[in-house]
This record gives C-alpha cells, sequence and structure tokens, in this order.
C-alpha cells in the first residue's frame, strides 16, 4: 500500500488511527513509500500482510512459540493479531522476550505497597475457569511468573491498546433514553455482588430477556463508558479465584496494562478523557473485587491500571526490539 493511500484509510478518528498516522508524518516506522506488509482488511480495519517476526525484525527463535501460544488460545486471536491495533500483538511484542530467557524487573506500587516484581516465565492468553468448564474460560492475554519481595507470585493483565476508545465497547443500545451494554445472564450473582450502586455504570439484572440477562448502564447518559474491560474485568476475577496458580500457594496480582496515547499528543484522546473515564470505572470495580470477603487473601486486585508507557520506563535491564520501540513509541 503506497503512503498516499495508507494516509487516506488513515484519515479517519476510528480505532486511534490518527496515532498512525503520526508514525506516517514523523517517519517513524512507515518510514518508506510503499508498504507491500499492509493491507486494508474487509472488516475496515487495517492488517499487516507478512509475518511478524519480519516485520519487526525479530531474530528470536523463541518468539515463535509465543505467537503461536496467542494465535491458538482461547481468546480468539488469530483472526485479530495481525490488525495493526491489536492489544495482542502489542503485549506479545513487549513481554515475549521473557520467555527467552530475559528477566523482567520492575518496583512499583500496588494499592499503596510498594512491591519489587522480578519475571522469569510468560505465558500467553493463560486460561482460567469461570464457571464450569463446558460453560466458559477467562482467558487473559498475560500471565508473568516470579517474585514479589520475595515470594512466588503470578501477575495476570488483561492488555489494552485502542478498545477503550471505541463505541462498539462501549455502552451501545439506546432504550428508554439510557446507554446499555447487554451481558449474559451467567453474571447475574457477581454484577449484583460487585456493581451495585457504582457511582458512573449499574448493572440492571433483566431475568426477562433471556440469554442476555444484564444490562449496564450508564448514570449519565451524555457520555458512553468502557463497558466491555468491566466485564472481562469480572470474568477475568472469577477465573483468577479458581485459578490452579491459587491453589499452588502463589500470590496471585490481577490487572489490566494499558496504551496511552495521550503521552504522545497524536490527536488520540489528548486530554486524557477516555483513559481517565476508564481508569476510574476500572478502579472502582477493583476496589470492590479487594472488598470481596470470600476473596482468598493471596489474590490481589490492581486498583490502579499499568500504563504500557510507564511500565517499561521503569523495567530495569529490558530492553524491547528497536522496531516495537518505534512503533508503540515506547
Amino acid at each position: 500500500m503506497k503512503k498516499e493511500v495508507l494516509i487516506k484509510k488513515l484519515n479517519n478518528n476510528k480505532y486511534g488511527y490518527p496515532y498512525f498516522k503520526y508514525l506516517i508524518d514523523k517517519d517513524i516506522f512507515f518510514n518508506t513509500e510503499e508498504r507491500l506488509d499492509i493491507k486494508y482488511s474487509n472488516t475496515s480495519t487495517l492488517q499487516f500482510n507478512k509475518d511478524i517476526h519480519e516485520i519487526f525484525n525479530i531474530t528470536d527463535k523463541k518468539f515463535k512459540e509465543c505467537y503461536n501460544a496467542v494465535i491458538h488460545g482461547e481468546g480468539n486471536e488469530k483472526n485479530k493479531i495481525n490488525s495493526l491495533r491489536s492489544s495482542s500483538l502489542l503485549s506479545l511484542l513487549t513481554f515475549y522476550k521473557i520467555h527467552s530467557g530475559y528477566k523482567l524487573e520492575i518496583s512499583t506500587k500496588i494499592n499503596n505497597e510498594t512491591i519489587n516484581f522480578i519475571f522469569d516465565e510468560v505465558v500467553f492468553e493463560k486460561t482460567n475457569r469461570v464457571f464450569h468448564p463446558s460453560v466458559g474460560l477467562s482467558s487473559i492475554d498475560v500471565a508473568l511468573y516470579g517474585t514479589a519481595n520475595g515470594d512466588n507470585c503470578v501477575l495476570y493483565l488483561e492488555s489494552k491498546f485502542t478498545e477503550y476508545l471505541e463505541q462498539a465497547n462501549m455502552l451501545h443500545t439506546v432504550k428508554d433514553g439510557k446507554e446499555k451494554y447487554p451481558i449474559s445472564a451467567k453474571y447475574k450473582s457477581a454484577y449484583g455482588k460487585f456493581m451495585k450502586n457504582h457511582s458512573l455504570i449499574t448493572a440492571n439484572i433483566n431475568i426477562e430477556n433471556k440469554g442476555k440477562g444484564i444490562e449496564l448502564i450508564a448514570k449519565d447518559n451524555d457520555k458512553l463508558h468502557y463497558c466491555e474491560g468491566i466485564k472481562q474485568m469480572i470474568s477475568h476475577y472469577i477465573g483468577a479465584t479458581n485459578s490452579e496458580d491459587l491453589y499452588k500457594g502463589l500470590k496471585v496480582y490481577l490487572g489490566t496494562i494499558l496504551y496511552d496515547f495521550s503521552k504522545i499528543k497524536t490527536g488520540v484522546d489528548d486530554n486524557c478523557n477516555l483513559i481517565s473515564d476508564y481508569k476510574k470505572c476500572y478502579s472502582e470495580l477493583a476496589k470492590r473485587l479487594n472488598e470481596d470477603k470470600d476473596k482468598n487473601k493471596n489474590l490481589i486486585v490492581l486498583e490502579d491500571p499499568f500504563t504500557y508507557q510507564d511500565f517499561f520506563s521503569n523495567a530495569k535491564n529490558f530492553e524491547l526490539d528497536e522496531i516495537v520501540k518505534e512503533y508503540y513509541s515506547l
């Protein structure tokens, strides 16, 4: 795809595309006149058209193992990972080196406690049982294994790139003047427990609506909230309470890691409105999950999301691939 055609395809505000246009304007990553490795798909998104390791000049022989783990996992990423805006691709490219023997060390505040993590193992698309195995599994993007202040631990991270920008993932069904996001009735007790009196989003339990028995409803009708992430975190929380890691005695940390477009001033969420809104929605939920009386004390939910920018700026002696750093401005 020639650069002028690529710019034309990116000339809208959907999917975080102004960020990729910024990379072209600055001659970062998209610095050749023609990109034969990018195509426009029939789903109206831009996709890579060559092997990911070739595009990012990755020579690590173990990268393929991580890539295969992502595309063959329960998260159904095989058809998504080639998208320029794939959050699974972002987590794969930034964390895969741990699988090749690199340790990732980071000292950070978790719920007001300073934790020194040292990770030496990574699992992509880690699954945990949510309900009965035949009903469904939680598939979280990244599981980082190692130690936390010397204790054996795992950090489960749900990765977000452009998702929190997009209305398709927010409240989208308009009914009676309210924005709604329908969810399976299997989560009835969980939403009744954790979303009651949430300051931004409330859960309406609607048993009559079979199969879609719960609706997340925005309390402020002039605003949309990223509800897909809230739904996922409740599912991941239930999965974490059932995880074999917890029953093996590991400390299990559960959180999310977001890409912060406002750090770069590209025209994508420059004023932090969308990322700040989701952080508020997420943090209120996370605090409620930590207050769950039935929760194992070794399960800790991160009440403040990580951002990729802060995470990797604080990581010690862990170098991302140069083209990966260019593409994500890390």
